[in-house]
């Protein structure tokens, strides 16, 4: 895989893989906060059973939404499972797996998107994310404002959606998926994580706006750092080859 001069910086590391098969897709995240893998089985048009682990996640509630997003895509058909309307009540990450392996059920060979998005440095974030090793999109933010590359610059993090629907498919997977994580990135900057601490960062998931919405928050405490243990996040699914 190439190496990003981002790899050797502080901040947010995040790797997902999604690895198609004969009648199923399965795709992992591995990241700061979470470490993920939904299995797809399908008949190549419709999916039909749905299986997830979380292994590591923010909230002891979020084990609880596997039970949502099965709920959700089973007897989808690949297509439609690209943009069901349940993402508030489902866990973001689940959800995001689910979309990604549906969209990608089909392909010929696996493919991996790694993303780095670093602290702040005299106020500016430089995020990358790769497709298969290969650098995709490279921005530059400011108080969560693009302000490079300039086909982006002047577009909040949370105001791309008009022009990531401009792009072709595979250019606009990759974006959201870099705005999701320059979104998520920020709550490294979190000193003490609690319901309070984290209600700036208007999270709308299965935790804070599904099902699980009225119970305790328990923060699991167990982030991992990857950048400054000097490691990579490896997405992994039992039985999959890296």
């Amino acid at each position: 895989m190439t190496v990003s001069t981002l790899d050797t910086l502080p901040g947010f590391r995040r790797q997902i893989r999604i690895t198609p098969g004969a009648g199923q897709v399965v795709a992992a995240v591995t990241d700061d906060f979470h470490e993920m893998v939904v299995t797809l089985a399908h008949d190549g048009r419709a999916i039909t059973g749905f299986d997830a682990q979380t292994l590591r996640a923010p909230w002891e509630v979020c084990p609880g939404a596997q039970v949502v997003a099965a709920r959700t895509f089973v007897g989808r058909t690949l297509a439609r499972a690209l943009a069901p309307p349940e993402k508030p009540s489902n866990c973001t990450h689940l959800y995001d797996l689910s979309v990604l392996g549906a969209g990608h059920a089909l392909d010929g060979a696996p493919l991996v998107y790694d993303v780095r998005v670093t602290d702040p440095v005299d106020g500016q974030v430089s995020a990358e994310i790769r497709r298969n090793g290969v650098a995709v999109w490279q921005w530059q933010l400011r108080a969560d404002v693009l302000v490079a590359p300039a086909e982006v610059v002047g577009l909040g993090l949370r105001d791309m959606r008009h022009w990531i629907a401009g792009l072709d498919p595979a250019a606009a997977e990759a974006a959201r998926m870099l705005q999701w994580c320059c979104i998520m990135a920020r709550a490294r900057r979190v000193a003490v994580v609690n319901n309070q601490s984290v209600a700036h960062m208007a999270l709308e998931c299965y935790a804070f706006g599904g099902e699980a919405k009225a119970e305790l928050h328990r923060h699991t405490h167990n982030r991992i750092d990857f950048a400054a243990l000097g490691q990579v996040p490896v997405a992994r699914s039992a039985g999959i080859p890296d």
